[in-house]
C-alpha cells in the first residue's frame, strides 16, 4: 500500500505517541516533568522544546518527501550533521556539562553512525550496480 508522506505521519504519529506517554508515564518521567513544570513554564526552555516538537515535526515531513529525490548519502550526511547540532544546541541552550565521559559516548554515537551511514552507501551502491 503507498500512502502519501502525511497520510503515513497521520496514521503513525498518534500510535507513536500514545508509545511514548505510557513509557514516560512507566518510567516517571512524566511525574518529573510535572514536578518541574513552573521551573519549565518561567523559564525559556518550554518554547525551544515546543519548537523542537514542530522541528521534528517538520523534520519527518521532508525526510518522506526528500526520500523521493536525494541519495541515501545525501540523506545519511544531514542526518549525522542533524545529530550533530542538536547535541551542541541542546547543551549550549540547557547548560549540560559534557565531561570526558559523555563527550566519548558523543564520539562513538557520532563516528557509529556516520559509519553505519557509509556502509549503507555502499551497500546500496553494490546492489545498484547488481541489478543495473
Amino acid at each position: 500500500m503507498k500512502l502519501a508522506p502525511v497520510d503515513l505521519l497521520s496514521k503513525m504519529c498518534p500510535l507513536a505517541c500514545i508509545e511514548c506517554l505510557l513509557l514516560s508515564l512507566w518510567s516517571g518521567e512524566l511525574q518529573s516533568i510535572h514536578a518541574r513544570w513552573a521551573e519549565l513554564s518561567d523559564s525559556y526552555a518550554f518554547p525551544i522544546v515546543l519548537l523542537s516538537g514542530l522541528s521534528s515535526f517538520s523534520l519527518n515531513i521532508t525526510s518522506l518527501f526528500a526520500n523521493k529525490s536525494t541519495s541515501p548519502l545525501t540523506l545519511s550526511v544531514c542526518a549525522n550533521a542533524k545529530q550533530a547540532l542538536m547535541i551542541v544546541i541542546a547543551t549550549m541552550v540547557f547548560g549540560t556539562p559534557i565531561n570526558f565521559t559523555n563527550g566519548v559516548g558523543i564520539f562513538i554515537v557520532l563516528v557509529g553512525s556516520a559509519r553505519y551511514s557509509h556502509v549503507s552507501y555502499l551497500e546500496s551502491q553494490r546492489a545498484a550496480k547488481g541489478s543495473g
